[in-house]
């Protein structure tokens, strides 16, 4: 299982990797990894491989133009926006609203943490096309009463 960490400043980048490192560590999560990546090299990373993508701090300025452009490379991927402690007090609110997403503080593992374990019970489930699928029903009358169940 992969877990990107995206975010445009490498200092930020690393301090959420670390954090989230400490997140698996205690969830105990066992078969995960983390890539930290610039955004403009997220089209490098094949989209089979990634589970969940962190936003970091260091792109809250231009918050919404980032999680569009993480969509667009990974449509059916779980988004986590991580914030500051300051900013995610005063802004998560709104973020949450507007883009509908996981919005988490910096400082509090177990948020980043219960996305790590979501991401890994979607993983486990299976997603995509593979998951997806029409399934149909027909009764059919007859002597006993035959139930077919058709696959398209």
């Amino acid at each position: 299982m992969l877990i990107l960490i995206i975010d445009v400043q490498p200092e930020r980048r690393a301090a959420l990797l670390g954090r989230a490192q400490e997140a698996a560590r205690q969830a105990d999560i066992r078969f995960i990894d983390f890539t930290d990546i610039d955004p403009d090299r997220m089209g490098t990373i094949s989209l089979d491989e990634v589970a969940g993508c962190l936003v970091g701090p260091g792109a809250f300025p231009y918050v919404e133009e980032s999680v569009e452009r993480v969509r667009s490379y990974f449509p059916s991927c779980p988004i986590g926006v991580v914030l500051e402690n300051e900013v995610y007090a005063s802004q998560a609110v709104r973020l949450r609203k507007n883009l509908n997403l996981k919005i988490m503080p910096l400082g509090d593992l177990a948020q980043i943490a219960g996305f790590l374990i979501d991401c890994q019970t979607e993983n486990a489930r299976g997603s995509g096309a593979a998951a997806s699928g029409v399934f149909g029903v027909a009764q059919l009358k007859g002597g006993v009463g035959v139930t077919t169940l058709v696959a398209a």
